[in-house]
């Protein structure tokens, strides 16, 4: 219920010189009971009952299960970014430059209050504290692999939280529709004390109290009913003290029959609405499978909720590569390394074969070519890890909302297995070209203290890789007796089905040859 004063009440001292009868005490009362219902509730009352509405409108908007949203919450997480650590119905003042913040007081001469010096203030345009909840490793860095990705998206993404809030204002929409056709009260009061002549000695002093109260309805049909009652009392003071007092009963009932008419047109806005929260719900829905699909894969997916008619189908924003994305680029760039490695070993073995034989000027050009190729390929290294980083910081902060000088550590074991030249085995090899380098120069003196320690630490990680592999090649045996019956079995499975037009080659499924293929990795491994 909603009481609303139209009119401040206005008693000038005065008043209060003459008797004050049982009518005037009756009118002060109503007056009082009446200003504190137009006070009204806080802010902080209608926040929260917004929320309950909207949350519980959404919640059951949905009329399949499968397309709920019953964990719907546009609260954000005390860990985000985007988290407001202060108080909603009272949110603090940003500090800034003093000529500018001297508006805030005192705008063309005239003072604003004491109320705004009053107000908090801050320096921070996002949540303090964010970082404070981040694991960091001791290098400083944020471990950043595929689960770690996607709980940082959906506490960080500004785009996912403006995806909650716009199906969010779709049931506010939706309420706001609902309320129209609610009863709703009304009432209003006002107090006039008026006079002529000289406020001490006024000539025909006149005290008026107007009130009322009542309601109105809205119909389906387009129908208004509107009951209202008012009451009106008025003291004259001059000469013989008298009152006149005055009561009136509306009602009004109006049914519109030409244009404007009808359940279908009258509904037609509220229908809207309806449609639009349950088209937002489902959309978030798929929205959220999509996401998972954009932080992981790069890929667009569907149209995030929008505010209004939503607007099925893809996403046409262009997303970057995502996390899969970067873990591709990082083998690019291993490989890229091996490959550079590997180039400089046979420049300086060309260039100390060119060395013992200075006669030939073809071997002389094929050192310089291969040189070139080198310096080709070190250029090439470094535009792929410049690159590289500026995908992490686009991914940062296009996908995960998170600033670009973050610092992340992007490593996962999915793709392990797909590199054929691990990470150790390329440093092996740097190091092993390092130290023969270093040997092969003629003004180098070798020190035995020195260099031995360095080749048996290349031995013992070559020891380590190799234990490696015999434990995979170990593993892959055990495989072997489940490998050969999947063949026997697909091998029975395509003589049946497969036509005379189509054969297979039956090497495929030669258990034989798979066998040999066995060992001819274990002799090349011994």
């Amino acid at each position: 219920m909603n009481f609303s004063t139209n009119k401040i009440p206005v008693l000038v001292t005065n008043v209060l010189s003459y008797p004050i009868t049982r009518g005037v005490t009756f009118c002060l009362a109503l007056t009082i009971i009446i200003f504190l219902f137009s006070i009204g509730c806080t802010p902080q009352h209608y926040r929260k009952k917004a929320d309950r509405e909207a949350y519980s409108l959404v919640r059951n908007s949905a009329c399949d299960s499968s397309a709920a949203l019953c964990d719907f919450t546009i609260a954000i997480d005390k860990r985000s970014r985007m988290y407001d650590p202060y108080d909603p119905d009272c949110e603090p003042m940003f500090e800034d430059d003093k000529c500018s913040h001297r508006l805030m007081h005192c705008v063309d001469c005239k003072k604003i209050g004491k109320t705004c010096k009053k107000c908090m203030q801050t320096k921070w345009a996002e949540n303090p504290y964010w970082r404070q909840y981040l694991t960091f490793d001791e290098d400083g860095n944020v471990f950043l692999n595929k689960e770690t990705a996607m709980e940082l998206a959906l506490r960080h993404s500004r785009e996912y939280q403006e995806a909650l809030e716009n199906v969010y204002l779709s049931a506010l929409a939706v309420s706001n529709q609902r309320f129209q056709y609610d009863v709703q009260f009304f009432g209003g009061d006002s107090l006039f004390y008026t006079a002529s002549g000289n406020l001490t000695a006024p000539d025909r002093p006149e005290l008026t109290n107007d009130a009322s109260i009542g309601f109105n309805k809205k119909f389906a049909t387009g129908a208004e009913l509107l009951v209202s009652v008012a009451n009106s009392i008025t003291w004259q003071f001059a000469g013989a003290d008298s009152s006149n007092t005055s009561s009136i009963i509306n009602l009004n009932f109006i049914q519109p029959l030409l244009r404007n008419a009808g359940k279908k047109i009258v509904l037609e806005e509220l229908t809207q609405s309806e449609r639009n929260l349950l088209a937002n719900v489902r959309q978030m829905v798929f929205y959220r499978q999509g996401f998972y699909s954009k932080i992981l894969t790069g890929s667009s997916g569907p149209n995030r909720p929008a505010v209004g008619t939503p607007s099925p189908g893809a996403n046409n924003v262009g997303g970057t590569a995502g996390y899969y994305g970067l873990l591709a680029e990082q083998i690019k760039i291993q490989n890229q390394e091996q490959n550079l490695i590997s180039l400089e070993d046979n420049v300086n073995q060309m260039d100390e074969q060119f060395n013992a034989v200075r006669d030939s000027r073809r071997t002389r050009l094929s050192v310089e070519e291969m040189r070139q190729q080198f310096y080709a390929s070190q250029t090439r290294l470094l535009q792929q890890k410049n690159s590289y980083l500026s995908t992490v910081e686009r991914y940062l902060v296009s996908s995960l909302g998170l600033p670009p000088d973050l610092p992340v550590k992007v490593q996962d074991p999915l793709l392990e297995q797909f590199q054929l030249i691990s990470k150790r085995m390329t440093d092996l090899q740097g190091r092993t070209q390092r130290l023969l380098l270093s040997l092969r120069r003629e003004d180098q003196i070798i020190i035995p203290e020195e260099t031995f320690p360095v080749a048996d630490e290349i031995l013992d990680g070559v020891q380590k890789e190799l234990d490696v592999i015999e434990h995979d090649y170990q593993a892959m045996l055990q495989k072997v007796p489940e490998r050969i019956a999947a063949l026997q079995a697909l091998e029975k499975q395509v003589s049946q089905t497969q036509s005379a037009t189509q054969q297979i080659d039956p090497r495929i499924f030669d258990v034989e040859q798979f066998k040999a293929s066995i060992e001819t990795i274990y002799e090349r491994f011994e």
